[in-house]
């Protein structure tokens, strides 16, 4: 790297660090015929991603909307997964990691922009959906439902809030989902705007 593009990254970093941004985290993906890609995106400043499989090993008793995106985490390699993480609360001591929202992202290696009805879930009497479309290139929809997570379990109510990008590599599709009362709230909705406005999708990493 040169030193002018060092330079860039540095300033760039900086500028993010000033925002309450964390570093840039970088996962590998690849299109349906298997040349790689590279997804990029940010966090916020003292909220951290951890991928779901290792927040299920390292709990006694993972809860159960973990241990649901760790089955989806195995299925990854079929399904599209890109990235299937826990976004979480600062660490405490001796306490288990607070888990805000799951995330994930995902590419279907298609030539047209999403079709929103493919991501709708079925509605029920205790769920209420709503689709926005905020460009030409994403749509947002916004699900509030009560879910029982396991059999045992009592239904809670759940926000799952996805936005389905246009990109030149195929449909991007950002999910964020919540049983932690705090995220049901507008800062929460803005704080999964923002970190979709970060991501990015090439073929090679990006400096910043």
């Amino acid at each position: 790297m040169s030193l002018q593009k060092r330079l860039a990254q540095r300033r760039a970093e900086k500028l993010y660090k000033e925002g309450g941004w964390g570093p840039q985290l970088t996962f590998p993906a690849e299109r349906a015929d298997g040349k790689p890609l590279v997804f990029q995106f940010r966090v916020p400043d003292g909220v951290e991603l951890i991928e779901v499989q290792r927040l299920a090993g390292a709990a006694v008793d993972p809860p159960a909307l973990v241990q649901r995106a760790a089955a989806l985490d195995r299925a990854g390699s079929v399904a599209g997964v890109i990235v299937v993480g826990a976004l979480c609360a600062p660490p405490k001591p001796d306490a288990e990691r607070e888990v805000l929202a799951m995330m994930t992202v995902a590419l279907a290696d298609v030539k047209r922009p999403p079709i929103v009805e493919n991501y709708l879930l079925p509605e029920t009497e205790r769920s209420q959906q709503e689709v926005t479309k905020l460009n030409d290139k994403a749509t947002r929809i916004r699900r509030l439902s009560v879910e029982s997570l396991g059999p045992d379990q009592e239904p809670v109510p759940m926000l799952m809030v996805q936005y389905l990008i246009e990109s030149q590599f195929g449909a991007l599709a950002f999910a964020f989902w919540t049983t932690h009362q705090e995220m049901f709230g507008e800062w929460a909705w803005e704080m999964f705007r923002k970190v979709v406005e970060t991501g990015w999708i090439g073929e090679s990493p990006r400096l910043y």
